[in-house]
């Protein structure tokens, strides 16, 4: 073997290591939890969480090594950044899982595993440079996802959501695939970026085919970011989903779905699909918060919000460059921390079997429990982009993005949609604190919790305020996350693609 062979193929394994590690570790989860004694339960989660902290050591070391673009994945600051965002996620989700697992007598050790499967699915997405590659990652991110929403067996609502889940993700994956299948024949390439450059080479940008293909590609991200009109399945799947899955869906799987169209819209043809993204970033706004504002159900409401905030992380993806790319990733950390707290809130008000999930059921919680009073206001008014919280922050930097890309009258309309936001989110902030608590409003919430959930309760809450007040050096490793992006399409189409004056004669002809 040459020299140059094994320097590739070394390439290929750090390249690779962080998703392998997190893969491995679930598999070292699944079989200590299947072999292990009822009394050891308590020791698959730590397992769980060593292995979420190694795979982040090897993230950062990959980082340090500046690895060039080798086979279907690149190592690149844009890469890490999302890694170990995807890995913060991954880690609070089973620090907040815990309690809810055992109260609901959930606690197995597949639960764990295939978490961690699905954000290892997750890096996946973000690391691809190549659709096919892509595809491996949704998949592996979607499957684990179908039979965790169904995880609580004795409840017919879990067995739903999964249900729902499962086909509308079937329909998302032939699209993804279909999708790619055209882009292959317009452009010869399954490669991201030498597949969007080759079509401004070749002047085929807007044939027919890439058009379609592009389209049912991106029909496929909408779905798993929940866009609309591709949100359906969010209301029902959120609320009947257990909890703790919940929030992992709502933070991990938006994760990798904009992650993966920041690298495909970075790597398409110039303004190839500016109008659909105006049209989907707006519309996902507006009846995101317009029926958020009608729910009674804490999770739906919550369901709803996220459907919303997929629409205001569309606008960096379409403003694109370092500013908007760099937007996108503070934004995304910012909503993992309060939509994290949000949900660990509502696990432990919700009580056993998840019966208070009203937000009538709430009603004088905060003179009971002033810190799940506080805490959820917190994230209740970082949601709805109140100064000085993480959320106002994130707003403002993708609001600025949009207008430096061009795109005023968008930004306006985020603006009143961010007031009507502020609406519903307050109400849950008025129920608790300003109403008397009523007999007959439905099942009592709850207030009491282990000292692990109401620290991880108060952590989330103090990373809110500090991502809002620190919110500066963040944003800086966001930027170097945003820079490495370009990078990567750059040093992709120098050792791809071929000399601009054979492009015509490759991409001509339908013999191919």
């Amino acid at each position: 073997m040459t020299a140059p062979s094994l320097q590739i193929i070394t390439w290929n394994l750090w390249v690779s290591a962080p998703v392998c590690a997190l893969a491995a570790s679930a598999m070292v989860t699944l079989i200590a939890g299947a072999f292990w004694p009822a009394f050891a339960r308590w020791l698959t989660p730590c397992l769980a969480l060593g292995g979420i902290a190694l795979t982040a050591a090897f993230t950062i070391l990959a980082g340090m090594l500046g690895l060039p673009p080798a086979g279907m994945q690149v190592m690149d600051s844009f890469t890490v950044v999302f890694d170990l965002i995807i890995l913060i996620a991954a880690f609070i989700t089973v620090l907040v899982s815990n309690h809810y697992v055992t109260r609901e007598n959930l606690e197995r050790g597949e639960y764990y595993a295939l978490m961690m499967l699905s954000a290892s699915g997750a890096m996946l997405m973000a690391a691809s440079d190549n659709y096919v590659m892509m595809f491996l990652g949704l998949e592996l991110l979607s499957i684990p996802l179908y039979v965790l929403a169904g995880f609580s067996r004795g409840r017919s609502e879990s067995q739903e959501s999964a249900l729902k889940y499962l086909l509308l993700g079937a329909f998302a994956s032939a699209f993804f695939v279909f999708g790619a299948a055209l882009v292959f024949s317009a452009t010869g390439s399954t490669n991201i970026v030498v597949a969007g450059d080759a079509t401004e080479r070749a002047l085929v940008g807007t044939t027919p085919i890439y058009v379609i293909g592009l389209a049912m590609i991106l029909t496929a991200l909408a779905f798993k970011v929940a866009l609309v009109p591709f949100h359906m399945w969010t209301p029902d799947v959120y609320q009947g989903a257990p909890t703790s899955v919940t929030a992992f869906m709502a933070v991990v799987a938006k994760a990798a779905g904009f992650g993966a169209l920041a690298r495909v819209a970075a790597a398409g043809p110039e303004g190839s699909w500016t109008v659909l993204l105006w049209g989907l970033s707006a519309a996902t706004m507006i009846w995101g918060n317009l029926l958020a504002i009608s729910q009674n159900n804490i999770k739906r409401l919550l369901a709803y919000s996220s459907i919303a905030h997929a629409g205001y992380l569309l606008m960096g993806i379409l403003a694109g460059g370092r500013a908007g790319i760099s937007a996108v990733l503070f934004y995304l950390l910012a909503y993992a921390a309060m939509t994290f707290g949000a949900f660990a809130a509502v696990i432990i008000l919700a009580g056993r079997g998840d019966g208070a999930e009203d937000i009538e059921d709430y009603r004088g919680i905060a003179r009971r429990s002033p810190l799940l009073g506080w805490t959820m206001a917190i994230f209740m008014f970082s949601l709805a982009g109140l100064p000085p919280f993480a959320g106002f922050f994130g707003k403002l930097y993708l609001f600025s993005a949009a207008v430096e890309a061009g795109y005023p009258g968008l930004t306006v309309l985020a603006v009143l949609t961010s007031v009507m936001g502020v609406f519903y989110y307050l109400r849950v902030t008025v129920v608790m604190w300003m109403q008397e608590p009523e007999a007959e409003s439905g099942p009592a919430a709850q207030t009491s919790a282990p000292l692990l959930s109401r620290l991880v309760l108060s952590a989330l809450a103090v990373a809110v305020l500090a991502l809002g007040i620190f919110s500066s050096p963040v944003l800086r490793w966001t930027n170097s996350g945003s820079a490495g992006l370009e990078r990567s399409a750059e040093a992709a189409i120098q050792m791809t693609l071929p000399e601009p004056t054979n492009a015509p004669a490759a991409l001509s002809g339908g013999s191919r």
